[in-house]
């Protein structure tokens, strides 16, 4: 949550805590039923991980996303409700790039 720019406190917040005292990291091994309140908020977090891992890329050149303006503005993705659609521009590199970064988040989200 760090790396995406939750402050110290929030995390304090969302710290699980076992006889008062926040916990180390552990691995998820459950989910939520669907219609839970906190399952989208949970969700937004994952996504908003995914969308934050394409703009580094894109910012490393390691991709590169479709014009759809004669500014220089490059959309690599747009994110709705449940909804990722990816924009990349149809070169071997990006595509390879594209895929690493989506076992990347899949590997660290479960999702």
């Amino acid at each position: 949550m760090e790396r995406v720019g939750f402050g110290y406190k929030w995390m304090r917040w969302m710290s699980v805590l076992i006889n008062g005292c926040p916990t180390k990291e552990f691995k998820i091994s459950r989910g939520l039923r669907q219609g839970d309140p906190l399952s989208p908020f949970l969700f937004n977090i994952a996504a908003e991980g995914l969308s934050y891992m394409f703009q580094r890329a894109a910012e490393a050149n390691m991709l590169r996303g479709e014009d759809f303006s004669d500014n220089g503005t490059h959309v690599t993705h747009l994110q709705f409700a449940d909804d990722t659609v990816l924009f990349i521009k149809p070169e071997t590199k990006f595509l390879y790039n594209s895929k690493r970064i989506l076992r990347c988040f899949e590997l660290i989200s479960g999702l």
